[in-house]
């Protein structure tokens, strides 16, 4: 059966008089992603054209939240998220038992480019040819920022009960352990009346932590805003704007609480 003349209407896009090519790219995705097609829209948008007399859509311009939603969707035991306390990206794998491994913007830019590549495979080769004419770094770029704030998940996605597993550097981290900045606080500060100890130092020295135990640091910005709610809850002492750092400047820092003296020695100071 030939297409209709309008390839919108036509249930699966194809042209039989092209060996089953899609005549129409927006097919590709339809089949393989209805909710997110339903939700917020085409893949692509462009424009009919009459190319030996038969109808193909050319594609001039891509939807960056229905390809980022895509981008989300569990697919073959895998699904991708946006973590901000880490600043990191997050793929679950069914090998490792659903758990969740860090990736990189750089893999992502890549899973994206196959869509690209598999998707005008598909297609005629007109309608195939517009589509890879939208795989540039900056089409890629703008999908990856846009799913940065779609995917983003919250602290509780990685922690407590309900939370999922990760792998990282070769080893399991179970939602119920303690996250690293608890566990840093704990081992690594005691109270002292007279001591002091500033955000700048007190990250550089969990991040060496955490490099040293094999765990995931949190951005520089999560750090001083958890370990201040652990600090005052151990402590009992609140952040403060006025501690005199070895630079002699004033700074964010507590004030009656310091290093534990074999803590200090093993990291040292930079």
């Amino acid at each position: 059966m030939k297409a209709t003349a309008d390839v919108r209407q036509s249930p699966d896009f194809h042209d039989d008089g092209q060996d089953g090519h899609l005549i129409d790219p927006r097919g590709y995705f339809i089949h393989r992603y209805p909710e997110q097609i339903k939700k917020y829209g085409p893949v692509f948008f462009g424009s009919d054209i009459v190319w030996d007399r038969r109808q193909i859509f050319v594609t001039d311009a891509l939807n960056d939240l229905t390809f980022a939603a895509i981008l989300g969707t569990p697919c073959l035991g895998c699904q991708v998220v946006y973590f901000p306390s880490e600043a990191q990206w997050y793929c679950s794998d069914y090998r490792i038992d659903g758990a969740y491994f860090p990736t990189s913007e750089e893999k992502l830019g890549i899973l994206i480019s196959h869509y690209f590549i598999q998707c005008s495979q598909h297609c005629h080769k007109l309608a195939g040819k517009a589509v890879l004419m939208l795989r540039t770094p900056q089409t890629i770029k703008n999908v990856i920022t846009t799913a940065k704030a779609m995917l983003e998940v919250e602290k509780s996605f990685f922690t407590g009960k309900d939370g999922h597993r990760r792998y990282v550097d070769g080893k399991f981290i179970e939602p119920t352990e303690e996250p690293s900045y608890q566990v840093f606080v704990k081992k690594a500060i005691i109270a002292e009346p007279q001591g002091k100890v500033t955000v700048h130092d007190a990250f550089h020295r969990y991040y060496q932590f955490c490099r040293d135990n094999q765990m995931t640091p949190l951005t520089r910005q999560e750090f001083k805003s958890l370990v201040s709610e652990v600090i005052r809850a151990i402590f009992n002492v609140g952040l403060r704007h006025d501690i005199i750092g070895d630079n002699n400047k004033q700074g964010h820092g507590w004030c009656g609480i310091t290093y534990r003296q074999e803590f200090a020695e093993c990291l040292g100071r930079n």
